[in-house]
């Protein structure tokens, strides 16, 4: 049993190594591309992928250790160069957001900057590894400070939303309210058909809501108004014919005549 296990695991290893010496030599060499053009997040997932392979096999002397070895040389120098490139322009964008905190602009718009801002932000790579942080603290505080009256604002707008969505909600209720009370065998038709016009112009007048609530109150909405015009286009259809059988009536008595 022992010799068993220890044969299964000599061959795991075997197929670890195996596998390592496959796939090793064609990841590094999309590594060295990589590097070429400059893509240093698709380099840095690669190599950490490279260092796991590398791990399996065995001795430290191999041409696999040595070009991964160069490589991820390589990809310290890229970083580096890198981030003493970007450090100047970081420091441009935290003077840019710096500058928005006083921006007397439409709280929608500055939103969309100051998120215009942060997608440039995110697209730099790392900047110097001695002011990496504080440059993203910097940035960080100063976008809180110009988001500030956005925040208000919209926060201002949800309570609106949520004040019309209480009017909605309120519409539909009387109007179902007035079709269960309503007498349908004797009913007011001309009610009706200003009750539905009032509560139309009502509803055109309600401001916008959240959208999920506002797909459930507006299905509550068209199902009452359905059920209204329903009960007029029956009545509609009841009097055409009571006309038409009336005028049928007069037509032919004065045939007689």
């Amino acid at each position: 049993a022992n010799i068993a296990q220890i044969r299964k695991r000599f061959d795991q290893q075997e197929s670890r190594i195996t596998q390592s010496k496959n796939e090793l030599p064609t990841l590094l060499d999309k590594i060295e591309k990589e590097l070429e053009t400059g893509e240093v997040k698709h380099a840095r997932n690669d190599i950490k992928r490279a260092k796991k392979l590398l791990a399996n096999l065995p001795g430290k002397d191999s041409n696999l250790h040595h070009r991964y070895q160069r490589v991820n040389n390589q990809l310290r120098e890229l970083q580096d160069w890198q981030g003493w490139a970007t450090t100047p322009k970081k420091e441009a964008l935290c003077q840019e957001m710096e500058a928005m905190i006083e921006r007397d602009i439409d709280p929608a718009e500055k939103a969309r900057q100051i998120h215009q801002l942060q997608d440039d932000w995110k697209k730099l790579g790392a900047a110097d590894p001695k002011q990496s942080q504080q440059l993203w603290e910097r940035f960080r505080s100063a976008a809180e400070k110009a988001y500030a009256p956005c925040k208000e604002h919209y926060a201002e707008l949800a309570k609106q939303r949520q004040e019309n969505l209480a009017k909605r909600e309120a519409l539909c209720a009387e109007m179902e309210s007035f079709f269960e009370s309503n007498d349908w065998e004797k009913p007011d038709w001309k009610q009706v058909e200003r009750l539905l016009q009032k509560k139309r112009n009502a509803w055109r007048d309600c401001g916008p809501t959240d959208r999920k609530p506002g797909k459930e109150v507006t299905q509550r909405y068209h199902a009452i108004c359905d059920k209204l015009q329903a009960k007029l286009r029956t009545y509609r259809e009841e009097n055409r014919e009571a006309k038409e059988e009336l005028i049928e009536r007069v037509t032919r008595a004065q045939e007689l005549e």
